[in-house]
């Protein structure tokens, strides 16, 4: 009889120190744990048999090992290791391809980084036992002001430097790059300004205490991107989690200044192309209406105000904005469907089947994406509607 095995799936994650807990950060998610709890993750086996687990916390002097193995397992720490079929292997291989999500640069590297920059004073640490103590609060809450205020005026100044530059452009001369690596080193340097971005979230996650953040890279419907998993970052004040959302934008302005000033001193087109490809991915990333950094940071914003006297009011202002402009996206999206039907139409003249059921794919694609974000939009206004019904239905006459 071959015996079951389990596994102990955070055994090689990143655990670091969080305000209370530890913090087990994978590449997704994050999960907070007590120190007995790591402590259990890091001595038992990666894989093994119940005895030989129950053997390795007896062997430990742990007692009770056969209750702490049911209460890892209850709690998903320890799971059985379930062998697929040729079919489950299959799908999860295609599941991959065609949902890519790849780590670039894990949590545990950029900690050390970070550490490395900051030897003996991490700013982090020094937060966290203040905190932990009530020591110095004022002082660390000024400290944090102060960097919003830097964060905010540094993304401002290079958002009007950057308009002014495509207003006012110098004089180019030609790329002095090769023309055959020209398109490479501009996608190099794009790739290293949203690489610089993801780093400035991570980077302020470690300095507020919750650990440095791991970046990856995957598809968003059909677009490539890089992401921070800052999964857990509602566990940390409200001041705190606006500069973890802004940290990304100031990070990425340091960036476009570099730049800016390469090109006024080589007047190279290629830096002016990047600075103003990367203007347009941070106009596209302070966007309030869409979930990227501008959303959290004003919802974020809003509810550090939630006990003002006219929030309401500008709650009611910013949803109203954002159903018109998903209303404007619908409508977009329903022109972007039909123009490229009629384009498809007319550019496949031929009635062969290849050309038919690639015309009939992307139009169906494009109308499924309308019908979803149709549907989510109505499922989200439903349980508003309930929710402003039941709290009405209970209110004291």
């Amino acid at each position: 009889m071959i015996e079951k095995l389990y596994i102990n799936q955070f055994k090689k994650s990143f655990i670091t120190q969080g305000f209370e807990e530890y913090l087990i950060i994978t590449k997704n998610d994050c999960y907070q744990i007590s120190e007995e709890i790591k402590f259990l993750i890091n001595i038992l086996p990666k894989k093994d048999s119940y005895q030989n687990y129950i053997k390795s916390m007896r062997d430990k002097g742990i007692n009770d090992p056969e209750k702490i193995f049911e209460y890892l397992s209850n709690n998903d720490i320890i799971k059985p290791d379930i062998k697929k079929n040729t079919f489950s292997k299959i799908t999860h291989t295609v599941k991959q391809i065609f949902h890519i999500n790849l780590i670039i640069f894990s949590g545990n590297i950029l900690n050390k980084f970070f550490n490395f920059i900051s030897p003996k004073s991490s700013v982090s640490k020094k937060i966290l036992i203040a905190e932990k103590e009530h020591i110095k609060a004022n002082l660390c809450s000024k400290k944090i002001s102060v960097i919003f205020w830097v964060q905010l005026s540094l993304i401002l100044v290079t958002l009007v430097s950057c308009i002014f530059l495509l207003i006012f452009p110098l004089s180019f001369t030609v790329s002095t790059i090769n023309s055959n690596y020209a398109t490479y080193f501009y996608t190099l340097l794009i790739f290293i300004g949203c690489l610089i971005h993801e780093t400035g979230h991570s980077y302020f996650c470690w300095y507020c205490g919750i650990g440095a953040r791991p970046i990856g890279f995957t598809i968003n419907i059909i677009f490539p991107v890089l992401f921070t998993n800052v999964s857990g970052i509602e566990e940390v004040p409200i001041n705190k989690r606006l500069i973890i959302d802004m940290a990304g934008l100031a990070f990425q302005s340091f960036f476009m200044v570099f730049l800016i000033v390469l090109f006024i001193s080589t007047k190279n087109i290629l830096f002016y192309l990047t600075v103003k490809t990367l203007l347009y991915l941070m106009v596209f990333n302070f966007h309030p209406f869409i979930q990227t950094d501008g959303y959290w940071f004003f919802n974020d914003l809003l509810s550090k105000y939630s006990e003002k006297k006219h929030y309401k009011i500008f709650q009611k202002i910013y949803n109203f904005l954002k159903n018109l402009f998903f209303l404007y996206i619908c409508y977009k999206i329903f022109n972007l469907g039909v123009s490229l039907y009629y384009f498809f139409a007319d550019f496949f003249k031929d009635p062969s089947i290849n050309y038919q059921l690639i015309r009939n794919i992307i139009y169906c694609y494009l109308v499924f994406t309308f019908v979803y974000l149709i549907f989510r939009k109505i499922k989200n206004i439903a349980v508003n509607m309930i929710r402003y019904f039941k709290k009405f239905s209970h209110r004291p006459q």
